[in-house]
């Protein structure tokens, strides 16, 4: 049986930041995505892009 989700929508406010940076850097990615670390960036950015981006996170950590 599957579990119904709850879920709740907020603005990002100077309150939530801590919250959100921290789902992102870490519960968000625990699949071991190599896009985690760009998270905000990614998105918008080209293939070849997020291939460097991802070999010097490798790199340099």
């Amino acid at each position: 049986m599957k579990k119904a989700m709850n879920f709740l929508i907020k603005s990002l406010t100077h309150e939530l930041i801590l919250d959100y940076l921290d789902f992102f850097d870490n519960p968000a990615f625990t699949d071991s995505n190599p896009n985690g670390q760009c998270y905000c960036t990614s998105p918008n950015q080209d293939k070849e892009t997020i291939e460097r981006m991802i070999s010097e996170f490798k790199i340099h950590g």
